[in-house]
C-alpha cells in the first residue's frame, strides 16, 4: 500500500496485520502524517465522526465533574449556555441554589456506584427536570440526564450529565398554536375529501341517467357499462375513504383528483365504444319500414279523429245527466289530449327520420294502437 494513497477511511477497514505492514513498510514520516490525520480528525472510524458532528451541532450541554466538584469536561453548547467556561471550576457556580445540595449528593452516589449499582441508580436520574443558572443572572429550565464516565486509561469515574436548555412556557404555547394550525389544516383536508367526493358522485349520477335515460344501445350493453361504473365509483370512493392514513394532505388530494379524471375518461370510452358497436340496420330497409309504419299510423289517426269527432257529438242529447256528461265529456277531453301528444311525436320523428329507428316506431304504433282501443271501450260504455 503507497503512503500517499491510505486515506482515514481505508485505514479504519485495515486488519492487524495490515496495519503492522504498513508500520513495516512506510517511513516515519508516513506513519507521522497518519497519526496527525487520526489526531486532526479526532476519530478513526467514520461512525465515530458522525456523532461527534451531531453532538458538537445539538443544542445539548456536555459536561463532567471528579470527586471534587471540579468540572474535567465543558463541551457542546456549554459555553453558549451558561455564558461561562467553567473547566477547572466547581459546577456548584451553575446551580440554582435550590438544586445545589442534590447536585453534590447525586454526582457522589454516581461516581461511587460500582458496575451491579448503576444501572438501577441511573433510573431515578433518566430525563430529570431542573433549574440552573446562566452566570450569575437568572434561573432556566433544562431536562438533564446522568451518568458515570470512567477515565479509560487510569480508571478514575467522573460524574456526567447531558442537558436540553427549554422554556416550558414558550414551548407549550408554540405547542398550542401548532396544535391549532394543524387542526384547521386537517380542516380543510377533510373539506377537500369531501368536496371532491361529492363533485365525483354528481358526476357518476349524471353519468348513469345517461345510460339509463338516453343512450340508444341494447339491455346487455347496459348492464356492462353500470358494472363499469359501479366498479370505478366503489374505486374511488374506498380510496377517498383512506383520507385518515394520508401523510401527505395536498399529494393526497391532487393524487386523487388525478384518479378521478382518469376515471371518468374510462367511463367515456367505455360508453363510445358501446355507441359504436351498436348494429345499425340496413338504411334502405330501415327507411321502408319507416314509411310504411308511418302510413299505417296516419291512416289510424284520420280514422280515429274521424270517429273520435263523431262520438263526441253523439253524446251531446239532452237526455244525458249534465254532470255524467260532464265527465264524459272530461275524459274524452283527455283521451284527445292524449291522441294529439302522440301526434306530436309522431311528427317530431317524422321530421328526423334519420335518427328514428323501425323499432321505435313500432313502439310508438303499438302505443297508439292502445290509445284507440282505450278511446273506442270507453266510447262503447257511454254511448247513449
Amino acid at each position: 500500500m503507497q503512503p500517499n494513497k491510505l486515506t482515514l477511511k481505508a485505514f479504519e477497514t485495515m486488519s492487524d496485520n495490515e496495519v503492522a505492514e504498513y508500520v513495516r513498510d512506510n517511513e516515519d514520516a508516513d506513519i507521522t502524517n497518519l497519526l496527525l490525520l487520526i489526531k486532526e480528525k479526532r476519530a478513526v472510524r467514520s461512525e465515530d465522526r458522525k456523532l461527534l458532528q451531531m453532538v458538537e451541532k445539538s443544542p445539548l450541554t456536555f459536561w463532567a465533574s471528579d470527586k471534587a466538584y471540579r468540572v474535567v469536561l465543558w463541551a457542546g453548547k456549554c459555553s453558549d449556555v451558561y455564558n461561562r467556561n467553567l473547566l477547572g471550576k466547581p459546577f456548584l457556580e451553575i446551580m440554582s441554589i435550590y438544586e445545589r445540595s442534590n447536585a453534590m449528593k447525586d454526582s457522589i452516589s454516581i461516581i461511587n456506584a460500582n458496575s451491579e449499582t448503576i444501572a438501577t441508580l441511573l433510573k431515578d436520574f433518566s430525563n430529570y427536570y431542573t433549574k440552573d443558572m446562566e452566570g450569575n443572572a437568572r434561573d432556566f429550565s433544562l431536562i438533564t440526564n446522568s451518568m458515570q464516565l470512567i477515565d479509560d486509561e487510569t480508571g478514575e469515574k467522573f460524574y456526567a450529565e447531558i442537558g436540553l436548555p427549554i422554556d416550558l412556557e414558550q414551548a407549550l404555547s408554540q405547542h398550542k398554536e401548532r396544535q391549532k394550525e394543524f387542526e384547521k389544516c386537517i380542516h380543510a383536508f377533510e373539506v377537500g375529501v369531501k368536496e371532491l367526493k361529492d363533485s365525483f358522485n354528481d358526476e357518476i349520477k349524471e353519468i348513469r341517467k345517461k345510460i339509463n335515460n338516453k343512450l340508444k344501445i341494447s339491455d346487455s350493453q347496459k348492464r356492462k357499462l353500470k358494472e363499469i361504473v359501479r366498479e370505478i365509483t366503489t374505486e374511488i370512493n374506498d380510496n377517498l375513504s383512506k383520507h385518515k392514513a394520508s401523510s401527505d394532505f395536498e399529494r393526497f388530494l391532487q393524487d386523487n383528483e388525478e384518479a378521478i379524471e382518469e376515471a371518468i375518461i374510462v367511463v367515456d370510452k367505455a360508453i363510445q365504444n358501446s355507441l359504436s358497436n351498436t348494429p345499425q340496420p340496413d338504411e334502405a330497409k330501415q327507411n321502408k319500414s319507416i314509411n310504411a309504419i308511418s302510413a299505417k299510423i296516419d291512416k289510424q289517426s284520420e280514422i280515429i279523429n274521424i270517429t273520435f269527432e263523431q262520438e263526441i257529438n253523439s253524446t251531446t242529447s239532452a237526455d244525458i245527466d249534465n254532470n255524467l256528461q260532464m265527465l264524459r265529456t272530461k275524459k274524452l277531453t283527455a283521451l284527445q289530449d292524449k291522441r294529439d301528444e302522440l301526434l306530436r311525436e309522431l311528427t317530431e320523428m317524422e321530421e328526423s327520420l334519420a335518427s328514428s329507428t323501425a323499432y321505435t316506431l313500432r313502439l310508438f304504433q303499438l302505443r297508439l294502437d292502445d290509445t284507440e282501443r282505450e278511446m273506442r271501450d270507453f266510447i262503447n260504455k257511454v254511448r247513449v
